[in-house]
């Protein structure tokens, strides 16, 4: 521009076609330039995207759980943004029971569950699922209870009563302890499969004496007179855990994805005690519960950290002998038609993936 203006202003009266060719001829020049340079900068915004996009995942992570109060983190780190800034997409459905979950499982429907030993075994058993235990989130210390109506005052008072429980989950494992703890036998007692909600129903209309359940649907019992604890897990300590659990092929192909998920989840706890207002009223909302009622449901679980998974998953880790025992019970129930063996239900790969992410990122401390 500057070289044309001083050619202008030299030659004052240089013909007009001259000009006009002169500053054809230079516009033509500067368009040579700028296409080269356009496509450059076009390569280079391309090449940022495939940078920026190359640690996300391109397969979203769909998980599957019922409702259970430490679950409730997995949709408070959805809502923050916990997974998205990981790179990662999560679609968390929420089943009304746990049989809904497992099927939903051993159809591919989703890749993550929020379960216990007794969903791995079940689904090895009847499906060709090789479920793996990946995470160790929680253990019942009192929040799994047998409900029982007033008038019956000790665990031997059930003989001969109508109990409600859900046969193929945990709940059937904690009223068997239930029995064993009051002397009684299976013969003992008459058995009625429930899913949690109609439980309460049973119970409210004195269909069942008692019922083997947890929070949220223990909140609502409880809050009447009518009803009262006769057992809970923190008479088993240990005893009943929650997991995460996805397919052994899964896991060997998407370990790192489900680190996120780990990530993401423990952040969440970590946002919680930090806002413990926000967070928890988010959460009761969910379950339907006042912030309050819903924060002391946690009083009675306890919450197993990142740094705590290879005491149970590790070498020598606890989960095994948890999920023989769960294994022993069903058999006792008469839900397991062949041996089963403990091993392969569970990996510390996912959980030492997480470590690793973390030791380079720090994220969990951000909030």
């Amino acid at each position: 521009m500057g070289e044309t203006l001083r050619e202008t202003a030299s030659s004052p009266r240089e013909a007009p076609a001259m000009s006009h060719q002169r500053k054809t001829a230079s516009s033509a020049s500067r368009l040579y330039t700028l296409v080269p340079a356009f496509w450059l900068l076009t390569l280079a915004f391309l090449s940022t995207l495939v940078s920026c996009k190359s640690c996300e995942s391109t397969e979203t992570v769909r998980i599957g759980v019922t409702p259970w109060p430490p679950f409730e983190f997995l949709f408070l780190a959805q809502e923050k943004g916990f997974f998205e800034k990981r790179g990662l997409q999560v679609k968390i459905e929420e089943y009304p029971t746990v049989e809904d979950t497992r099927r939903a499982f051993e159809k591919g429907q989703i890749d993550i569950m929020g379960m216990t030993p007794s969903d791995i075994i079940l689904i090895r058993q009847n499906s060709e699922k090789r479920a793996q235990a990946f995470a160790v989130i929680d253990f019942s210390n009192g929040a799994d209870v047998v409900i029982a109506r007033s008038e019956i005052r000790h665990l031997k008072d059930l003989k001969d009563k109508k109990l409600g429980a859900e046969i193929t989950t945990v709940s059937a494992y904690l009223l068997l302890k239930a029995l064993e703890a009051g002397n009684l036998s299976l013969g003992d007692v008459s058995i009625e499969s429930l899913n949690q909600a109609h439980m309460v129903k049973a119970l409210k209309l004195g269909k069942i004496q008692a019922a083997s359940t947890h929070p949220p649907y223990s909140v609502e019992l409880l809050a009447s007179r009518e009803f009262h604890v006769i057992f809970s897990s923190d008479q088993i300590p240990g005893e009943i855990i929650d997991l995460l659990v996805a397919s052994a092929d899964s896991i060997e192909r998407r370990h790192a994805d489900y680190a996120k998920v780990l990530l993401g989840f423990f952040e969440a706890i970590s946002y919680a005690e930090k806002n413990p207002e926000e967070a928890y009223a988010f959460m009761a909302a969910r379950e339907n519960l006042e912030p309050q009622t819903f924060q002391r449901s946690f009083d009675n679980v306890v919450m197993v950290g990142l740094d705590e998974q290879q005491d149970f998953l590790g070498p020598q880790g606890k989960i095994e002998v948890l999920i023989e025992q769960v294994a022993y019970t069903m058999a006792k129930l008469g839900h397991l038609d062949q041996p089963f063996l403990a091993a392969e239900t569970w990996t510390d790969k996912v959980a030492r993936s997480a470590s690793e992410q973390l030791k380079t990122s720090g994220e969990i401390d951000e909030n």
